[in-house]
């Protein structure tokens, strides 16, 4: 849990800073929608108390339902920039 706890909040800021990246990212409905959820996903991680391992379980839970349809907003997304932008 630990590492969890110290890892996991790592991977979200750098998706984060990642689609933030992107030309023109937020003129893209799915692209702020994903960036949304990874910032979300970070801010929760980032307040969860380590000696609470009830809470940690079930925010993970939350955070794995809410995401669970994201590849489809990474591949609408990265369409939509991809033909708008012409990459």
């Amino acid at each position: 849990r630990g590492f969890l706890l110290e890892e996991l909040p790592i991977r979200w800021a750098r998706r984060i800073h990642l689609i933030e990246s992107l030309p023109k990212w937020n003129e893209f409905p799915h692209m702020r929608v994903i960036r949304k959820l990874y910032s979300d996903a970070f801010r929760w991680l980032r307040m969860i108390s380590p000696t609470d391992p009830d809470k940690f379980r079930s925010g993970l839970q939350t955070i794995k339902r809410r995401n669970s349809n994201i590849l489809m907003h990474v591949v609408r997304g990265t369409r939509a920039m991809k033909d708008s932008l012409q990459l």
